[in-house]
This record gives C-alpha cells, structure tokens and sequence, in this order.
C-alpha cells in the first residue's frame, strides 16, 4: 500500500469517528398520547410513547413530573400491543403543567435515547410553555464503536479462513488468521457487550435478562462454536478438516446474523429483507475480505503451480462477493436514506459516503491484481502480495466505518410519523391553496398546522390572520367553535385547542384575513374509529337490517325500507348489550351531507324519510340518551 493510499485512509476514518457530536434519535419518538403541547380538559389516565424501534420496558424509565419535581406515574413502563410503543400508568392528576421527561434504551441494538415534552391539565393552553418536545441522543461512543469494529472484524476473518480452509485456498488447518479471528471476535464481543452495559446503566444481570443480552450470547454461543471448528481443524485426520473449517464458517456467518438482527435493519420496515441483506452483505465481506486475508497467510514463501491455483479459485469467488456486497450495500443504503439532503447533512449519510469512497479504492485495487498480478502468479507473487495489503487495509478501515454507522442512528429513526390528519382544499375562486395537519385522529385536543400557499405560484401567503372553524357535520345542533392560529415556522400558522369534541365527520373552515381581501376554504375529515364491520340480517321478503356497535356504548340498528335507489325510509333502533331498548332524547340521522327530519317511532326507534343514490350510501346516527349519553355510528350501504 502506497503512502498517499495510508494518508487517504487514515483520512476517511477520521473524517468518520469524527462525526458532528449531536446524533438523531436511535428509538426515536413517533407519536405520544398526550401529545406534546397539548391542554388537556381532563387528567389522562396513563401516557403512551411509541418510538421508531421496539423499547426495552425493563431498561427504559418515564417519569411525569409536575412544576415542583414531584412524580406522578403509577409504576414501571410496561408494554403494549404494539411493540414499539409503552405506557406508563398515572394516579390522579390535579390540575396543572406537566413534564413527561423519558429515556429508552432500544430492545434492538441497545443505544439510548431520551427527552422530554410539556402537556398541561385543566390550564390555559398557554401556560404550557415553550417545551414542547426536546429529544437528547448521547454521541457515539468510541468504547462501542471499538467493540463493534472488533467483533465484526474478528467474524469476517474466521468466515474468510473457514472458506478459505473449507475450498482450498487456504490452510485447511486453521491457521494464524482462524485463531486472530477467533480472539479479536470474542474481544470485541466482551467489548461490546461492557459498552451496552454501561449505555443502559444496568448490571450484566439485568442487561443479560434482556433481548440486548440475549442476542450478545447469543452471538457467543456461535463464536464459541465456530471456536470448536478450528480446534477441530487442527485434528491430524486429514480428511476431518475441511468439513471443521466449514462448521467455522458458518458458524461465524451465524454469528453475524444474530448481530445484524439486533442492529439497525431490524427496526426499520421489510425487516425481513432488510435483515437478510445486511447480512448477506456481511457475509459477502468476510467470503471476500476474509477470504484474502487467508489466502495471503497460505501463500507465503516461493511461487508455485499450487500456489497459482489456489490464487484463481479465490479469484472466481472474489467476484461474486464483490458484486453481492456491491448490490447489498446500495440496498442498505437506499432504504435509510430517503434523500440528498440526507446523505450530506447527517452524520450516518456521511459515513455511508465514506464507506462507498472505501469500497470503490478497494474495486480498483482488486482490479489492478485480477488484470497485472493473476498474469504473472507463476513467476512472482509479489505484486498480488504488495497490492492486497493495500485491500485489507482499506478493508479495516471500511469495516471501522461499518462500526461507527452500527453507532449512529439511520435518518429514519428520526422521522417522525406522520400526521394523522392531513387535508387540502382551494376556494372557491382558486386563489389560495390550503394543507391542514394534525397529530391525532381522535376526538380531544390536538395540536393543528396550517400551510396557506398561493394556487398558483405555490408561493406561503404573507401576512395574515388565520383562524379555524369547527363544525360537527353529524350533531347539526352543536354550535361551531373557533380557534385562532399563531404564525409558526417555514411559513406555518400552528394554534391548540379542544375543538374536535365528538367521533364523526367534521367541516373546518380555514379562514384567511388579509389587509385587502379575506379567503375562506372549507376541508373535511373523518375523527375517530374506520367504519365497524357491520352484522347485516336479511329476512325473506322483509328489508335488511344493519347493527353496528355505537362509540359512547350500546348498538345501533339501521334499517332501510326498502332498500333501492330513490325514496325510502330509515329507522333506527337504540338498544343495550343485553339487548334492551335504550331510551333516546333525541337523534340525528344524516345520509351523506343531508341531515334528515326524524321522528320518534318508538321508544328508542327513530324513523326518517331519505333518499337513497345508487352506489355507496354512508348513513350516520348520533343519539342523546336519557342518561346524558352521545352515541355514534354509521353504516355504508350499497345500493344497486
């Protein structure tokens, strides 16, 4: 290796584990309930965080804090259904602002991410403050990026010498690279397994009872077997050899799954085939990479015919790992990096450069031996000797590379979901263009974002006031409310507030003031539950009826008689679990835009006179029991 490829080198690793110190979240926050920001009218019974990757519950703490310090949780964190998601149960809270301050360490590679968001109770929304929500990631840790670099390192040469030893192009004895292998993989193992203890601030007890600890020995118990191939191979039955170096091979392959799957491919989406890239790329490494650090070790001394042949059987393999770990790599980076702007402006994208840089000097080096060195095997192994020392060790430094992108954190995991409403309209001129945005679907408060461009040049409306209309298309008789937005960043206007009271469909009018003229631009959406499956009974001769279970309790029993395109009527029935009828004070029956006029049948059975189109019909009831009760529903009826 020449001295300007060193420099070069040395260069490109620094330019890595010298990454920017603030780094995006590992287990990064997506959603929470409450949100952050919002005011609550009453105190909430647990708080639920969901983050990027699956959360360790017995490593990770969350505390609720009121403004003097005091805790409020009930408990530990526990899991839920969903796995990337905990909750934290809450005794009464009285009236107040309110600190979720969190830290999780990820279930999947063990890193550690924390931080903190205001939520308020019973309060003016704008007391909450300023904190909305702050997110800490501590830097890559140099102790575990050492650790990493160790034990992949260590698994590449033993899968190297195990194919090397398995296929005959190195010794099939084991050998000085086998046993480096063997020691610098269980190093790095022991390495890596103190950082995570330390990151987790836990006991080896306490971190070996997790899914962090589990995959560590795991990825022992396959070292420790890919250890018992290369004793094995050092057996004087000749013919026992090659099949010990194979069992070293893949069990170091197996090593390396058990690592990629408690890395970042596995907490990303298509876990599967992301996994199995990342490993086949790893496994590519060690074929090739591995595969020439054994084959150099075996071809020491004098040229010969053997030597020769040993150097072309490597060759031919040599290819496929490259374009495996070509292909593969690419993948991997495809799939966490989503943009140019995030391959520039994050530490993670950087790397992944660095690496790509790494790879193609270490093409072109394995191209200058297949096209000058493989010529002249026969008469001199010098020039494959001199030119694969330059491979390898640019090899390590893409491998130390490799350790620092299992240290940081992919861009995705700090993407956060996205909103759960998300609507755009124009008005009726087509002046102005309008996207409304909101963190939750779920009746209560919420937090909503306002983009106002130009409809044609796309261009942010400047100074304005923007305000907020809320209207219940399913309770006609509940007055409108509003809600003023304030000017936020990039041109947003952002405003909170508790206006989404009910489940159901809902008009909001953003209305636009400025100096010269006002716009008004109405948009729509769905709060609450996906339309229920409905039980559907269709009695000969008589109309079909639809039961749905209501939001608020209770079910509702829709029946259009008859059935068709045209005039009809609907009746609804309100009725309990037991079944009883329910008493109703008062109902509301919609098709579609139109509200009906109702009169009361029966007691709990309402009928109106509709008129049905062909095609889809959605019906909406929403019931005022006698006990104060709101019930909601709605059937979508097809209509032939």
């Amino acid at each position: 290796m020449t001295r300007r490829s060193a420099v070069a080198c040395g260069l490109l690793v620094a330019c890595c584990l010298f990454l920017p110190r603030v780094a995006d979240a590992h287990a990064g926050l997506q959603t929470s309930d409450p949100a952050p920001g919002a005011a609550l009218g009453a105190p909430p019974n647990a708080v639920r965080l969901s983050f990027s990757e699956n959360a360790s519950a017995t490593l990770s703490t969350v505390r609720v804090l009121d403004r003097d310090g005091a805790s409020h949780e009930d408990g530990r964190p526990q899991p839920t259904a969903d796995p990337r998601a905990l909750e934290v149960r809450l005794a009464r809270l009285p009236d107040g602002v309110y600190t979720v301050d969190w830290r999780i360490v990820s279930a999947v590679d063990g890193h550690t991410t924390a931080g903190a968001f205001a939520f308020a109770v019973g309060v003016d929304p704008t007391t909450v403050g300023a904190v909305t929500r702050t997110v800490k990631t501590p830097p890559p840790s140099a102790y575990e990026v050492l650790g990493r670099w160790l034990l992949v390192g260590g698994l590449v040469l033993l899968v190297g010498a195990g194919a090397a030893g398995a296929l005959a192009f190195g010794d099939a004895s084991g050998g000085a690279v086998a046993w480096g292998g063997l020691l610098v993989s269980a190093i790095g193992l022991v390495v890596l397994a103190d950082a995570q203890r330390r990151n987790a601030g836990a006991s080896f007890a306490h971190l070996l009872d997790t899914s962090v600890g589990r995959a560590l020995l795991w990825r022992g118990a396959a070292i420790a077997v890919a250890g018992a191939g290369v004793v094995a191979a050092r057996s004087r039955a000749t013919a026992a050899r090659r099949p010990a170096m194979a069992v070293a091979a893949v069990a170091a392959m197996v090593a390396m799954a058990v690592h990629v799957a408690a890395g970042h491919a596995a907490a990303g989406s298509a876990r599967s085939l992301q996994t199995l890239s990342q490993w086949a790329h790893f496994a590519a490494v060690g074929v090739w990479m591995g595969g020439l650090a054994a084959l150099i070790a075996h071809i020491r001394g004098a040229p010969s015919r053997d030597k020769a042949g040993a150097v072309r059987r490597f060759a031919a393999l040599a290819i496929g790992g490259l374009a495996v770990v070509t292909v593969t790599g690419g993948l991997r980076a495809l799939h966490e990096l989503k943009s140019w702007h995030e391959v520039t402006d994050t530490g993670y994208g950087r790397a992944i450069v660095a690496k790509v840089v790494l790879i193609a000097a270490i093409t072109m080096l394995a191209a200058r031996n297949r096209w000058r060195s493989l010529p002249v095997l026969e008469t001199s192994l010098e020039p494959l000797r001199r030119t694969s020392r330059g491979e390898l060790a640019l090899a390590g430094s893409a491998l130390a590379v490799a350790a620092v992108l299992g240290s940081l954190a992919p861009p995705a995991s700090a993407r956060t979901a996205p909103p759960a409403i998300s609507v755009s309209g124009a008005d009726v001129a087509t002046t102005v263009r309008v996207k409304l945005t909101a963190a939750s679907s779920q009746p209560g408060p919420n937090r909503f974002t306002v983009r106002a461009e130009d409809y044609d040049s796309r261009r942010v409306v400047g100074p304005a006031r923007v305000s907020l209309r809320f209207n219940a298309l399913d309770d006609p008789d509940v007055a409108p409310t509003t809600l003023t937005l304030a000017r936020g960043s990039r041109g947003n206007f952002v405003g909170e507030g508790p206006n989404l009271v009910f489940d159901g469909r809902w008009r909001v009018d953003v209305l636009i003031q400025r100096s010269d003229d006002s716009v008004t631009v109405p948009v729509r959406f769905d709060v609450g539950a996906p339309a229920p499956n409905p039980s559907v009974v269709r009695p000969p001769g008589g109309p079909p009826s639809y039961t749905v279970q209501a939001s608020g309790g209770g079910f509702l029993r829709v029946t259009v008689d008859p059935e068709r395109a045209g005039a009809t009527r609907v009746l609804v029935t309100c009725f309990d679990f037991n079944p009883e009828v329910i008493p109703v004070e008062r109902m509301v029956i919609t098709v579609g835009d139109r509200v009906l006029s109702v009169v009361p049948v029966d007691r709990g059975m309402y009928a109106a006179a509709a008129v049905l189109a062909r095609g889809r019909n959605r019906i909406g009831v929403v019931t005022r029991t006698t006990f104060g009760a709101r019930q909601h529903a709605f059937v979508d009826i097809e209509v032939p």
